[in-house]
């Protein structure tokens, strides 16, 4: 169980991430393309560099992202496997779909 947090720094969040981690924190709309931006740069320079790949998901409503890391070799492999492009998806925990308000600083599971 994991408290669920505010993320205080985008960049540095992402950074700080390792292969097979499911990561969520609270995000404000108004950061959610931002983040996307940020994710996007890590994923074509450094994490090309160090290996690894960074998805990520947001829920409007919940306003969290959630993000899950993997090796890039791992990455690559699956998207040239018809039908798994998708299947970090699976990773993504349950309670992070759907319509209900989070309380933030409640632990949950991820």
């Amino acid at each position: 169980m994991s408290k669920l947090q505010s993320i205080q720094n985008m960049s540095g969040w992402i950074q700080k991430s390792v292969p097979g981690q499911v990561k969520v924190g609270i995000l404000p709309l108004q950061y959610r393309n931002s983040f996307g931006i940020l994710a996007s740069r890590y994923n074509t320079t450094y994490g090309r560099t160090i290996g690894r790949y960074v998805h990520y998901s947001y829920n409007y409503y919940k306003q969290v992202v959630v993000i899950v890391v993997e090796k890039l070799e791992k990455h690559e492999q699956l998207c040239k496997t018809k039908g798994n492009e998708r299947k970090w998806r699976e990773l993504i925990p349950q309670w992070c779909l759907g319509k209900e308000p989070l309380d933030e600083g409640a632990e949950y599971e991820f």
